[in-house]
């Protein structure tokens, strides 16, 4: 057995504007670190990223700040699995 705990690697991205192109508040930014911190024992954080993607010949384009955190196996598949399970129904 490894002396290791057995990690999932979770990416969650934020954008950093609303669809009606206001920004969102630094606040809501500490209020998600906080939750991962909280919840699952720290979380790295990436510089915004650009995203594009097309739909009916228009190209979109956002800014994202991604959070990634570390969630043991077990953990992740007795609550985050199982939530999402729950939730889907």
């Amino acid at each position: 057995m490894s002396r290791f705990q057995k990690k999932i690697k979770s990416h969650f991205k934020f954008p950093t504007s609303y669809n009606d192109g206001s920004l969102v508040s630094p606040d809501e930014y500490v209020l998600m670190k906080n939750h991962f911190i909280e919840k699952y024992g720290g979380l790295s954080v990436d510089s915004p990223t650009l995203g594009c993607w097309k739909e009916s010949d228009v190209v979109y384009t956002d800014q994202t700040i991604e959070y990634v955190v570390f969630i043991g196996k077990t953990k992740f598949e007795n609550e985050v699995e199982l939530g999402l399970v729950n939730e889907i129904g």
